[in-house]
């Protein structure tokens, strides 16, 4: 926002410059110390503000993951896609069409086909909890 523009917005008069002009109500003083923070806020601004601005817009920008349940041959994938194949879960590294794991570089391995570590992943204890209930 250009000085002039601030001014507009506020409803207050500028110079020549584009410097905001002190309205007659405000005490010297006062306007002094608005001139301070406004010189802060700007500061902020541009040092603190607008990085993050760029920064959400770029991530905002990337491809968002997507579960698209299990690989179809009929489908097409985009980048960040991902898909259960012959029991592993991919990544679609560009939007495709093409199978997983045929030996191309529009897929990468997430999982790889295994069965659950039951001394992790007490399955067993689940259905006991579900039936004494």
């Amino acid at each position: 926002m250009t000085p002039q523009e601030w001014c507009v917005v506020n409803g207050l008069q500028c110079d020549s410059d584009g410097r905001p002009l002190r309205p007659p109500d405000i005490s010297e003083q006062d306007w002094r110390l608005a001139e301070v923070i406004a010189a802060f806020r700007a500061e902020i601004r541009d040092e603190i503000v607008r990085p993050l601005e760029a920064r959400i817009k770029e991530l905002e920008s990337r491809p968002q993951l997507r579960h698209c349940g299990t690989w179809k041959e009929s489908g097409m994938y985009s980048e960040a896609s991902l898909c259960t194949h012959q029991g592993g879960l991919w990544l679609a590294t560009k939007a495709t069409h093409r199978k997983p794991g045929d030996n191309n570089s529009d897929w990468t391995l997430v999982v790889k086909r295994g069965q659950a570590d039951e001394a992790r992943f007490p399955t067993r204890a689940c259905e006991r909890s579900q039936n004494t209930s």
